[in-house]
């Protein structure tokens, strides 16, 4: 009966009618005629080889564009954010989304960046106890509750203090930038990590980011005389969006080039 059935099976596959036979005479004759119907097949239409690939000298005839793949070198994840080798996707530091971390996200730090839409308009509309451009500046303390133990009680450090993890934003005063933006408001986002020993930079214009930086094996101390932090870091490597104001765009000036990565004067802030 099984074989019967796969008899019936492969006849309709490729076309053939078996007639019925005693038993013992069904698979010599069912292997017979497959192998004749499979080598003269081209009488039924051309043959389709599933294993070969198409040759079409490199070019792409598909009118979709290829999909995301941070591993092929024309893909890239911004704000130094990790690529995963094994999905092919970015997985983007806190408030930016997007498959190439390029877009801020609004809500609220505190519900994770799956959690958290993509900001669709110029500025965010952040959750109560959040601001800042995406959303990452805590405001009171019981919004940050979700990153401490249940049952303990967060506590939002407002000041340039680093004590685990922060995230801080300021305008940027520097008259010979604000001189040449035109009245655009530039503005700068900065986080740390206490025990990875990194921080990261961000320089917008307008809340739109223009580059971005990564510091590493950085090191703070707090002067009790001044208020100040100030924060020294060993290495750092900035990432200008092509096209963005001070980073291409026309008619202003392009500052793509710099800072190179160990420049010490680009690894100290101050706050």
């Amino acid at each position: 009966m099984k074989l019967s059935l796969w008899a019936l099976c492969v006849s309709i596959a490729v076309g053939l009618k078996i007639e019925p036979l005693p038993n013992n005479d069904r698979r010599a004759l069912l292997i017979d005629k497959i192998s004749n119907s499979l080598d003269n097949r081209q009488t039924f239409g051309p043959a389709i080889d599933v294993f070969s690939l198409q040759q079409n000298d490199g070019k792409d005839t598909d009118d979709c564009p290829p999909c995301f793949n941070c591993n092929l070198p024309n893909f890239e994840c911004t704000q130094f954010s990790q690529c995963n080798v094994f999905s092919g996707m970015c997985e983007c530091r806190d408030g930016y989304g997007g498959v190439d971390c390029l877009v801020p996200l609004c809500g609220g730090l505190s519900d994770g960046n799956r959690n958290r839409p993509m900001r669709e308009n110029d500025t965010c509309d952040c959750k109560s106890g959040w601001l800042g451009i995406n959303c990452n500046l805590c405001t009171e303390d019981s919004v940050c509750d979700a990153f401490v133990p249940e049952g303990l009680q967060g506590t939002c450090y407002k000041g340039g203090l680093l004590v685990n993890r922060f995230h801080q934003m300021c305008d940027v005063t520097n008259k010979k930038i604000v001189a040449i933006l035109d009245g655009k408001i530039p503005q700068a986002t900065f986080s740390c990590n206490k025990t990875a020993e990194t921080c990261d930079f961000q320089f917008w214009i307008d809340q739109k980011e223009s580059f971005y930086c990564d510091l590493d094996q950085c090191g703070y101390s707090f002067d009790s005389r001044s208020n100040t932090t100030h924060y020294n870091c060993e290495t750092v490597a900035c990432k200008c969006l092509p096209d963005r104001m001070l980073c291409g765009e026309k008619g202003l000036i392009d500052i793509s080039e710099f800072p190179h990565r160990n420049d010490p004067r680009a690894g100290r802030l101050h706050l």
